[in-house]
């Protein structure tokens, strides 16, 4: 498979944290959506994942954080 280059390194662009981060978080996309749409596993993207500690958090969790300073 001919992966789109890391601007970066070279690498597998999911081996990029600010790509990563803006695909997953910015763009909102799923583990599988971004997996598919680069012909890889959802597994390798999910390690990716954790390795750079992205998680997505939605709206609630903010506002639960505002409201009660957590």
């Amino acid at each position: 498979m001919n992966y789109p280059k890391n601007r970066y390194t070279g690498e597998k662009p999911w081996m990029d944290y600010d790509w990563l981060y803006n695909e997953y978080v910015i763009k909102d996309k799923g583990s599988q959506d971004i997996a598919d749409e680069y012909g890889c596993k959802q597994s390798t993207i999910q390690s990716w994942l954790a390795k750079y500690k992205i998680k997505k958090y939605s709206n609630e969790y903010f506002l639960i954080v505002f409201i009660f300073d957590v």
